[in-house]
C-alpha cells in the first residue's frame, strides 16, 4: 500500500490541509499530522480543542464505500494507539468518540471534491482544558501522570490505519466485534439523539453493518450510525 505522510507545526485544520494536498495531486493514502490546530473541528461544526500535546491527524482517501467503512471503524486506530503507548485500553462511545472516563479522542469524516477525509484527535499530553471542557475531556497525561512521545504515537497511528484497512479486506465482523466489546452503554438504558428526535431505550447491539440496535418500549429499531448525534447513558 503506497502512502504519503506530511507533517506540520501548526495548521488551521489537518482536514483542510489534507483536502488541499489531494486536490493538488497527492495520491491517497495520505496522512497529514500537525502539532497544533488553530481551528480544529468535530462533527456538526463543534470546536475541537487542539493545543500542542495532542495527536492530530487526517487520513485522505478516495470517497468510496471502503472509505466510509473505515470512518465507522477509525476509533479502533485511536484505541490501539492508546493501548500500545500506555497499556490502557479506552472505551468507544457512539457515534465517534473514545473515552477514558471522559472523552480522550474523536473522529470526523468529511467528504469533499470526491475525497474522504477522516480526521482523528487523541489527547495525549494536554495538562489543562478550558473551563467548558474540564468535566467532559481528559488526556492520557491526566489519567496516568505520564507524558508520551507524540512522534511514536503518530508512527503507530500510521501502522494501525494500514493494518485496519488490510483487515477490512477479510470482512467487518471481527472489527465490529472489537468495537462492540468496547462499547459504552451496551445493555443499559440510553438517550439517543439523532437527526430527527431523541429516543430512550436499551442499547442492545452494534451490528456488523454498523447499525445501532435500540430497544424502545414500543419495539426494537435499527438506527444508522451516521444519523446519531449523541448518546447518553442514563442512571
Amino acid at each position: 500500500m503506497s502512502i504519503s505522510i506530511v507533517k506540520f507545526k501548526k495548521v488551521k485544520s489537518t482536514n483542510d490541509e489534507a483536502l488541499d494536498l489531494l486536490k493538488k495531486g497527492v495520491e491517497p493514502l495520505l496522512f497529514v499530522f500537525a502539532e497544533e490546530q488553530k481551528s480544529g473541528r468535530g462533527r456538526f461544526k463543534r470546536q475541537w480543542y487542539s493545543p500542542r500535546g495532542g495527536l492530530y491527524l487526517s487520513v485522505g482517501m478516495h470517497d468510496d464505500a471502503r472509505a466510509r467503512q473505515f470512518a465507522h471503524l477509525a476509533a479502533i486506530v485511536l484505541i490501539r494507539v492508546t493501548e500500545r503507548i500506555s497499556g490502557i485500553s479506552p472505551m468507544f462511545k457512539l457515534p465517534n468518540d473514545v473515552y477514558l472516563g471522559r472523552k480522550i479522542g474523536g473522529i470526523l469524516m468529511e467528504v469533499k471534491s470526491g475525497f474522504a477525509i477522516i480526521g482523528m484527535g487523541l489527547n495525549l499530553n494536554i495538562a489543562k482544558f478550558p473551563q467548558d471542557l474540564k468535566e467532559k475531556a481528559t488526556s492520557l497525561l491526566l489519567v496516568t501522570g505520564r507524558s508520551y512521545n507524540i512522534d511514536t504515537a503518530a508512527s503507530i497511528a500510521v501502522e494501525e490505519t494500514t493494518r485496519l484497512l488490510d483487515s477490512m479486506n477479510l470482512g467487518m465482523a471481527d472489527l465490529v466485534s472489537f468495537l462492540r466489546d468496547k462499547l459504552i452503554g451496551i445493555g443499559e438504558e440510553v438517550r439517543v439523539k439523532d437527526k430527527k428526535r431523541e429516543r430512550i431505550g436499551i442499547l442492545r447491539d452494534l451490528t456488523d453493518d454498523m447499525k445501532v440496535i435500540l430497544e424502545e418500549k414500543r419495539g426494537i429499531i435499527a438506527l444508522e450510525l451516521t444519523d446519531i448525534i449523541d448518546l447518553e447513558v442514563l442512571e
